[in-house]
């Protein structure tokens, strides 16, 4: 693992990811592409600013070519694909936009990637990974507990739909590259505390009658105990360490989503 291609890098997950990567390994080489929507903040990166390992491209998954440079220019091991449209609330009131990126330009990047890997030496091609970030709300909603990765999915908004739509453009590549030695992961982080969702949260809150308010904490409380395996927010660090294992050697018989 030398050479890191990470889409969505400026949001609050994706930053995350680039500091902690670029801290726990001194060897790596790490692109961030984002195209610095609502979610995404260069403030995240400044501690990075001149490090030599780090590079910033501003970029749009949804634009094919600029996808198929990027991975040329760069010559990645591994795409992170963390680029996405989120939050329920902003899904109902602009659903097209959720469609337009995390559908349409999740296809656009899978296809690049695709093609950069066709052109590759046979050795690099064994190495080459694709790790593509969903969500858990794409099993739909459940009382208590937590779904297993078995679990059809059952999308209950625009914004999980898409999500969906994406876990199953990924596993058709990867069925498609199984052959060749090639895997396709979809990582499904549960529930992350952020500014930008506390906010989604307090907006709906604030709606509610008087009587039915909740304190964060409480709220949240009482979803990780009903439904987060682990019993306690995930940090992005949770995610980068799958991202870690997935992309050994140790994980070379690990296919599907995660």
């Amino acid at each position: 693992m030398n050479r890191i291609m990470v889409t969505g890098g400026a949001g609050f997950i994706g930053s995350n990811f680039v500091h902690y990567m670029l801290r726990c390994y001194p060897d790596l080489k790490l692109v961030n592409l984002d195209a610095l929507t609502y979610a995404g903040n260069l403030a995240n990166l400044k501690p990075v600013d001149g490090d030599p390992r780090y590079r910033f491209l501003k970029a749009d998954i949804r634009d094919g070519q600029a996808m198929a440079k990027a991975l040329a220019d760069f010559d990645p091991d591994i795409v992170m694909h963390l680029a996405a449209e989120s939050h329920v609330d902003r899904s109902i009131d602009v659903p097209c936009e959720f469609v337009m990126t995390n559908v349409v330009g999740t296809v656009q990047l899978l296809e690049a990637a695709r093609h950069y890997w066709a052109e590759l030496s046979e050795p690099k091609r064994c190495e080459f990974r694709f790790l593509h970030v969903s969500t858990d709300e794409v099993y739909g909603s459940i009382a208590s507990g937590s779904w297993p990765e078995t679990h059809p999915l059952e999308p209950n908004s625009p914004y999980s739909a898409a999500k969906a739509a994406n876990i199953n453009f990924a596993q058709c590549v990867a069925k498609d590259l199984a052959g060749h030695g090639i895997r396709v992961n979809t990582i499904c982080p549960g529930m992350i505390e952020t500014p930008l969702n506390r906010g989604v949260w307090q907006a709906w809150n604030d709606r509610r009658p008087q009587e039915a308010k909740q304190d964060y904490h409480e709220w949240a409380g009482g979803k990780i105990e009903n439904a987060v395996p682990l019993g306690r927010w995930q940090q992005p660090e949770d995610v980068a360490d799958m991202a870690v294992f997935l992309s050994s050697q140790r994980a070379h018989n690990v296919t599907g989503q995660t």
